[in-house]
């Protein structure tokens, strides 16, 4: 008989137990791979597929339930919602939303805020053929038009920190707050 066990941590494991196995590494899939994947089995928007695949760490089951899930639409949604409050520099009902995210998984809502700045930045380099979130091209051609690449960079790369920062169990409000708050510096240049 075999056992397979997976883990995606394998020093968590007794001696007992490692040194009686054989430890298989197994990659994880790339977010392209992911893409494809979801395309031919769901029929969702590319945006949606590609902010799953985002979200999911690599794991296909993960992608899958990210697009099953009733909250992902609602936070797609008010990622949404965030980045024209943020365009506009309306930051207490920016900072309203970043509180309903606090409250549940906000990796959709991080996935999303990051794709359309990347999506602004690529706008004002090349136009709009390489678009993700083509559905939302008017919020795109908005902030595009408003902020330079080196501004929507800059915002993203701090998205993606208090993305990070959550994923490694800092505070998900305090962490929002502070992304607000290093946001407004930033686009208060401007």
């Amino acid at each position: 008989a075999y056992i397979i066990i997976t883990a995606s941590n394998g020093d968590k494991f007794i001696e007992t137990i490692k040194s009686r196995a054989v430890t298989v590494q197994i990659g994880t899939n790339t977010i392209e791979e992911i893409s494809s994947y979801l395309k031919s089995k769901y029929k969702h928007t590319e945006a949606e597929i590609a902010v799953a695949a985002q979200c999911c760490a690599g794991s296909i089951g993960r992608a899958e339930e990210i697009l099953e899930s009733k909250d992902f639409v609602k936070n797609r949604e008010l990622a949404i919602d965030f980045i024209k409050y943020i365009i506009e520099k309306n930051y207490s009902t920016a900072y309203d939303i970043v509180g309903k995210v606090s409250k549940g998984d906000p990796m959709v809502f991080f996935a999303t805020v990051s794709g359309i700045l990347r999506d602004m930045a690529i706008y004002n380099a090349a136009g709009d053929g390489r678009l993700i979130n083509i559905d939302k091209k008017d919020i795109i051609v908005r902030g595009a038009s408003r902020y330079p690449e080196n501004v929507l960079v800059r915002i993203a790369f701090i998205v993606e920190k208090a993305a990070g920062n959550i994923s490694g169990n800092a505070s998900k409000r305090q962490t929002l707050d502070a992304m607000i708050v290093m946001i407004t510096e930033e686009l208060a240049k401007w």
